[in-house]
């Protein structure tokens, strides 16, 4: 197996306390895993690290057999953070700054356009930042943490402030990423109800990564939606 991603024998630290302990994970390429724990587990702080946003006191990250340095990450992983840091009072339409986004990337298969009918989406491409609804804005940074051909997607609770609608739409949209252009994606959420029991999942529980088919490990630690 080709390994996209790879964690050994992690371990974060904050004030002294161990807040993952001996984390060891492996994305295959091309894979679709859902990562999910209870809010506050620790799950943005372990892609933080992976992403050297974060620094861990054990352990290694490799990211295409290669360490994560920020050459290596830029290259190679687009990423959504939970919580972008974003000013919406600066004078930009939504199509300005995914254009902007596409221009840093050497390749960018689909329109701007296409990303945003994707969520059904269009009529916001000429609003500004500051008029979008929380959920404009979420479809809006989607749209251009899509852009480009990076092999690895990383995305922290992409489903925040979408309605049922557009959070089946994104699922569609992710699985014929997965499916069509074999990417690696990492989708972080609480919401078990948003993981696919057939796909590969990581749980973060008590400091202790659990691997496996999501149902596997849905039966065994008797999840419930969280």
């Amino acid at each position: 197996m080709n390994k996209a991603l790879e964690v050994n024998n992690l371990k974060i630290e904050i004030n002294g306390k161990a807040i993952i302990k001996h984390a060891d994970l492996i994305l295959g390429s091309g894979s679709l895993t859902y990562f999910f724990g209870s809010n506050g587990s620790g799950k943005t702080t372990l892609v933080k690290a992976i992403l050297g946003l974060f620094p861990f006191t054990q352990g290694s990250v490799l990211i295409n057999g290669k360490p994560n340095t920020q050459e290596n990450i830029a290259q190679n992983i687009s990423y959504l953070p939970q919580n972008p840091v974003i000013d919406r009072d600066f004078p930009i339409t939504v199509g300005e700054m995914i254009d902007l986004a596409c221009s840093s990337h050497k390749h960018c298969p689909i329109t701007i356009d296409e990303h945003l009918k994707a969520f059904n989406a269009d009529t916001i491409k000429n609003k500004k930042l500051n008029e979008l609804s929380g959920g404009q804005l979420q479809k809006a940074l989607i749209a251009r943490a899509l852009i480009g051909d990076k092999p690895i997607l990383i995305l922290d609770e992409p489903f925040n402030h979408l309605d049922h609608t557009s959070e089946a739409l994104l699922v569609e949209l992710l699985k014929d990423l997965h499916e069509k252009e074999k990417r690696t994606i990492l989708i972080i959420t609480h919401d078990r109800s948003i993981v696919n029991e057939n796909s590969d999942c990581v749980l973060l529980m008590h400091s202790h990564l659990h691997s496996g088919k999501a149902e596997e490990i849905i039966n065994k630690h008797k999840l419930e939606i969280i």
